[in-house]
């Protein structure tokens, strides 16, 4: 579990750096703003429109106007087909939110077991239990966020406001949940690696826990 969480954690490091101008990419915008009305105004503008012009790497190698699912033919980059993306990207994105819950419950949990373990409390096996299921949610989380389809317009540059602070946090927890990872590897060896795997452990739910609560302001 932790091989295949740090291949895919590093692979989405790589498409958030790969990214055209990522800040301006919404994971979670307002759905009025995705709604009917938006698309009915395309019906003026030239079929480029329909997508953005900035796209996460995964959702331009998948919706992209060269991605598979075009070039396959499989959904053809048309208005119709837009309109039902935006149907499932709200969907997905709703999930992520939901399962976003529960992989802060893990998080909390591995936190809490893992002090009570650096105390010398044998709860080794709970302790575990909670961090492979917050490797698990974190994977389906990142990849309802990733796999997404893309919005019809990126927001362009301003002040910040909740998704930016949300995707700020976001890098952050992600550095942490990979780091994390690796230092459970040596924490066995107590010391210094025990330490650190706890200090990881620690910036980890604190980034995840204000990004969470970012999104709700």
């Amino acid at each position: 579990m932790k091989q295949l969480f740090l291949l895919l954690a590093f692979a989405f490091s790589f498409s958030i750096a790969t990214a055209q101008n990522p800040s301006s990419d919404s994971l979670i915008n307002n759905s009025n703003e995705e709604g009917d009305s938006s698309l009915l105004l395309m019906d003026e503008q030239p079929q480029q429109a329909l997508l953005p012009e900035r796209m996460m790497l995964t959702q331009r190698l998948i919706y992209g106007e060269k991605g598979v699912l075009r070039i396959s033919n499989l959904i053809p980059l048309t208005l119709e087909n837009r309109e039902k993306e935006m149907k499932v990207r709200r969907g997905m994105l709703f999930t992520h939110q939901l399962v976003g819950y529960l992989t802060l419950a893990s998080i909390l949990g591995t936190a809490t077991t893992g002090i009570f373990l650096y105390n010398g409390y044998p709860v080794k096996d709970l302790h575990e239990g909670f961090a492979s299921a917050t490797n698990a949610g974190y994977i389906a989380g990142a990849c309802l966020a990733f796999l997404a389809p893309p919005p019809l317009v990126y927001r362009g540059k301003g002040k910040w406001d909740s998704i930016d602070f949300h995707k700020m946090f976001a890098c952050m927890h992600l550095t942490g949940m990979i780091t994390t990872n690796i230092l459970s590897e040596f924490a066995g060896q107590g010391g210094a690696w025990k330490k650190a795997h706890g200090i990881a452990g620690g910036f980890t739910a604190l980034t995840f826990t204000a990004a969470f609560v970012s999104i709700k302001f």
